[in-house]
C-alpha cells in the first residue's frame, strides 16, 4: 500500500525497501520505502510501530535522514524532495531507528 503512495506520477527509476525489526531487547518493527522518479524527485515513506517515546530518529549509514514524532507507539511520515536533498541510498545500506542515542530498530535497504 505504501509503495503506491511513493511512486511518483512519472514513474520510478529506483526503489528500495528496508524492513525494520527490534534490536537490543526492543520489540518494535517497521518499514522504510525509498524511490527516485525519472525526473530525480526522491520520495520516502516511513512506518514504525511498537515503539515508545515521543520521537524517533531515522539513520542510514550513520547519516540522519529525519526525525519523526511518535504517538501511541506508532510513527509515520511521507515526503518528496528534489533530487540530492537526501543521502544517496543504495541496496545494502544500513538503516537504524534511534531514540536517545540508542538503536531500537534496524534493517538493510534492498531492491523493492
Amino acid at each position: 500500500m505504501l509503495q503506491s503512495v511513493i511512486n511518483p506520477v512519472l514513474g520510478r527509476r529506483r526503489g528500495l525497501k528496508a524492513a525494520l525489526s527490534g534490536v537490543n531487547g526492543y520489540t518494535g518493527a517497521g518499514e522504510i520505502f525509498y524511490a527516485v522518479s525519472l525526473l530525480g524527485a526522491e520520495s520516502i515513506a516511513i512506518r514504525l510501530r511498537g515503539i515508545a517515546g515521543r520521537k524517533a530518529e531515522i539513520f542510514s549509514d550513520e547519516k540522519v535522514i529525519v526525525t519523526v514524532p511518535v504517538e501511541n507507539g506508532r510513527a509515520g511520515k511521507r515526503f518528496t524532495v528534489k533530487g540530492g536533498a537526501l543521502p544517496d541510498f543504495e541496496a545494502g545500506a544500513n538503516v537504524e531507528v534511534r531514540q536517545n542515542g540508542h538503536v531500537i530498530l534496524s534493517g538493510v535497504f534492498s531492491r523493492g
